[in-house]
């Protein structure tokens, strides 16, 4: 009984601060799009052009001011959306003008669905939890978004992109795993491995000979907003794994890990085989290996479904590439440092950096020696060659319709 009444008081004291929080945020935003939207009203009111952004922006912050809606919340959605049990869950609290699952969808990190995400927000809901989806909303408007349809294969710095969310690897994964007699490799690319395949031809040859070229990382989500080129999602193999895992184990399928120290690898190894009992993990091999055809051979005597290659860019790749067809797997790819994290050797950044693509400044912070030069200068040299390379197509595109 006591514990019940303390729930009732925190959730009631948590809806008067939340209140107040939204009037006394609202209201100077409101005040501010009045007074600049009432002159272009008074010019513009009777032309389709009229700013329909700052319209709605004063109307949702209406709604806020007069309790109706709150900054942070569910989106507001209309009966056909959702079930009437999601409905149910979603009118315990206000919807909102921005929301978690709006946050994920602009850093590109949403693989789960809306509702998931409202559910979440709902179970963790306090005035800490609003501020920092509010802050972080600010952050993800920085990124850019450019409005258009995410096209199937995009071209960044002459590298090709599979753009496809996790949902869509995920089946493309599930139809390789059907294929007999057939190898496949899935590389990724963030924005140190763009700018290395600038500079390293072996390394572009080996990018352009995967089956599927996989973005990730929220340098590549700019890149594409510059480019007007939209990046569906940050398919990264660290959160890609624990779903491939989920359907090798349903599949029953087979797992050779190579790469990382060899505490590391058997960490990894023994936790998949603890949390997925299914999966037959044929083969583990460190990294530090010397003999690079025994180890191929091992490989390819173990002939698992699925080969994971822990050996950073562009050694994993160019590994995958020159022995592709000589190891007997049906799916290899190369995961980089996603050992070091799954073992928990490395800590991964918290939820809401990733949420908010600042999972990088977490790396940093714990490696600063190591990672400065690819964070801090590699990140702005590879944005510089992609403004660079917008400028040249934009200046050819201009030459040719001047010459027709």
């Amino acid at each position: 009984m006591n514990s019940a009444l303390g729930l009732q008081r925190d959730r009631f004291s948590y809806a008067v601060a939340k209140r107040v929080l939204d009037f006394v945020l609202a209201l100077p935003i409101f005040i501010v799009s009045l007074i600049i939207a009432a002159p272009v009203a008074m010019r513009r009111i009777n032309t389709p052009s009229f700013d329909t952004m700052s319209l709605r922006l004063m109307a949702g912050l209406w709604k806020v001011l007069s309790g109706r809606m709150s900054l942070v919340g569910p989106r507001m959605a209309n009966s056909s959306e959702f079930s009437m049990e999601a409905l149910e869950a979603r009118s315990s609290v206000r919807p909102g003008l921005v929301c978690l699952h709006w946050l994920r969808k602009r850093t590109n990190v949403a693989y789960g669905n809306e509702l998931a995400s409202d559910l979440e927000y709902i179970q963790k809901r306090s005035l800490r939890t609003d501020l920092s989806i509010l802050a972080l909303s600010l952050l993800g408007l920085v990124y850019g978004h450019s409005g258009k349809k995410a096209e199937r294969v995009l071209h960044m710095l002459g590298v090709r992109i599979d753009n496809l969310s996790m949902q869509e690897t995920l089946v493309s994964i599930n139809k390789m795993l059907d294929l007999k007699g057939e190898s496949h490799q899935i590389s990724f690319v963030n924005a140190d491995c763009m700018n290395k395949s600038v500079t390293d031809s072996e390394y572009k040859q080996a990018l352009d000979s995967s089956d599927l070229i996989l973005a990730d990382g929220i340098g590549l989500k700019m890149a594409g907003s510059i480019l007007q080129s939209p990046i569906k999602e940050n398919v990264n193999g660290t959160d890609l794994l624990p779903r491939l895992c989920e359907l090798m184990n349903e599949r029953g399928a087979s797992l050779f890990l190579l790469g990382a120290r060899p505490d590391v690898i058997e960490a990894v190894s023994e936790r998949i085989q603890r949390e997925y009992p299914h999966i037959r993990v044929s083969g583990a091999q460190h990294g530090y290996f010397k003999n690079e055809a025994e180890v191929v051979n091992n490989i390819s005597a173990a002939a698992p479904d699925v080969l994971l290659v822990a050996m950073g860019a562009p050694f994993q790749e160019l590994f995958i590439s020159k022995n592709l067809h000589s190891m007997n797997t049906k799916l290899s790819i190369g995961v980089g440092g996603l050992f070091d994290f799954y073992s928990g050797r490395i800590p991964r950044a918290p939820q809401w950096m990733r949420d908010a693509g600042l999972e990088w400044t977490f790396r940093l912070y714990q490696e600063p020696n190591r990672m400065w030069k690819r964070y801090l200068v590699g990140n702005l040299v590879f944005l510089t060659r992609v403004l660079v390379s917008k400028f040249k197509l934009h200046k050819i595109e201009h030459t040719k319709v001047a010459v027709s």
